[in-house]
């Protein structure tokens, strides 16, 4: 009878181990998810199209884009802004994640940001994206960081750029994680 139990015992481990190594990321199962209709029959955002959207909307606060670079995640892109600050320029970095694994920008790339920023001497790191943002990594940083996820940036464009609020509208956005 005991060795019954430990052989089930054993094998619910191996069982575990097994799934544990073979599963897929739940990003990506959230993502083959979405694609299959859980958001509608909305389309994402086009990375080039966010860019230049972003761009506008940080004209409209004060902020000049002068540095535009692409990174290595698909649909990510770095903006470097530079407003007037009191005594200095401010500078802002800002990630635009127009399409992030699972559709929610994770925390190794809020703490990349938040790397680069204080690499940088930046004033603050900000992440736009039409999607959803784990926000766990931010409480122990030492910088600012600004997180905009989808229904924040489509606030934003309403606010500022009414122009852009029935395309905004029609892409699929997100809220927070």
């Amino acid at each position: 009878m005991v060795l019954v139990i430990i052989v089930a015992v054993a094998m619910g481990v191996a069982l575990m181990l097994v799934l544990a190594r073979y599963a897929k990321d739940p990003n990506v199962l959230r993502a083959e998810f979405d694609a299959r209709g859980r958001f509608g029959a909305k389309p994402e955002v086009d990375p080039g199209r966010l860019r230049h959207i972003v761009s506008e909307l940080l004209g409209c606060i004060g902020l000049h884009v002068i540095e535009t670079e692409p990174l290595a995640r698909a649909g990510a892109t770095r903006l470097v802004a530079v407003g007037q600050g009191v005594l200095r320029d401010a500078r802002h970095i800002v990630y635009v994640e127009a399409s992030p694994a699972g559709n929610i920008v994770a925390a190794p790339t809020l703490l990349a940001l938040a790397e680069d920023v204080a690499h940088n001497a930046a004033s603050i790191g900000v992440v736009i994206t039409p999607g959803k943002i784990d926000r766990s990594a931010v409480a122990g940083l030492d910088v600012d960081l600004e997180l905009i996820d989808g229904l924040d940036l489509l606030e934003l464009v309403k606010g500022r750029l009414p122009a852009h609020v029935a395309e905004m509208q029609s892409y699929r956005l997100a809220g927070t994680a």
